[in-house]
């Protein structure tokens, strides 16, 4: 009984393997290094965060929006501070901007959920958005 090698493509290809994961930067190795680049949510949620697609490590990456948005947290793509700023004020005046960084900008919107019964949806909460970008 002795120890085996494996030879050949299989071989080269699990050593390819290897290596490119010690060539991987830590910053594309996992959605919790992404979040790591926001500034934690406040609880029970209601955060709006407002991504700056080139402000960060693969940020633009962790827009992955629920169509229905139903998520307790937005996590949007920035068109821009200003436009930004005036979607919060369209859809909720008394939100606060809590964090702002290289990589996005958060707004609490307060304590109590503001998702609102989904039609049909049994029990199912969602935002639901409106945005005039004429009106400044």
């Amino acid at each position: 009984m002795g120890i085996r090698i494996q030879t050949g493509t299989t071989y080269k290809t699990h050593f390819a393997m290897a290596l490119k994961l010690f060539e991987t930067p830590p910053e594309v190795e996992g959605d919790s290094q992404h979040l790591a680049q926001l500034p934690p949510p406040k609880t029970p949620g209601n955060n709006v965060y407002f991504i700056h697609p080139r402000g960060g490590f693969y940020v633009a990456d962790m827009v992955q929006i629920d169509p229905l948005l139903r998520d307790r947290n937005l996590m949007l793509v920035s068109r821009g501070a200003a436009l930004d700023a005036e979607m919060i004020r369209q859809n909720w005046p008394g939100a606060i901007k809590i964090a702002s960084g290289r990589a996005a900008e958060q707004w609490y919107l307060g304590a109590q959920d503001r998702r609102v019964p989904m039609p049909g949806g049994g029990g199912q909460r969602h935002f639901v958005l409106v945005f005039d970008q004429m009106t400044r």
